[in-house]
C-alpha cells in the first residue's frame, strides 16, 4: 500500500533534490566545466546538501516519535 502523505514537509520533495544533486556531482566531475559554472554548481550543491540532511533528521526524529509513542499505546 502506497499512501501518497505530504503533511510533513510539504513543499520539500526529497528525490527531486537528491536527482538535482546527483546531477550537479555529474556535471562537476565533467572535465569541460567551466570555472564559473563548478562554483555556480558547487554553492547549489552545498545547499542542497543542507536541505537534504535538515530533511533526513526531521524525517528521523518523527520516525523515533512514532516508535516511542506505539511503545507507550
Amino acid at each position: 500500500m502506497v499512501v501518497n502523505s505530504k503533511k510533513n514537509n510539504s513543499a520539500f520533495d526529497f528525490s527531486k533534490a537528491k536527482n538535482e544533486l546527483d546531477q550537479i556531482i555529474q556535471t562537476l566531475r565533467e572535465e569541460n566545466t567551466s570555472l564559473d559554472l563548478a562554483v555556480e554548481l558547487y554553492e547549489r550543491g552545498l545547499k542542497l546538501t543542507v536541505d537534504l540532511e535538515k530533511y533526513l533528521k526531521k524525517t528521523k526524529n518523527r520516525i523515533i516519535e512514532i516508535k516511542a509513542k506505539s511503545q507507550l499505546d
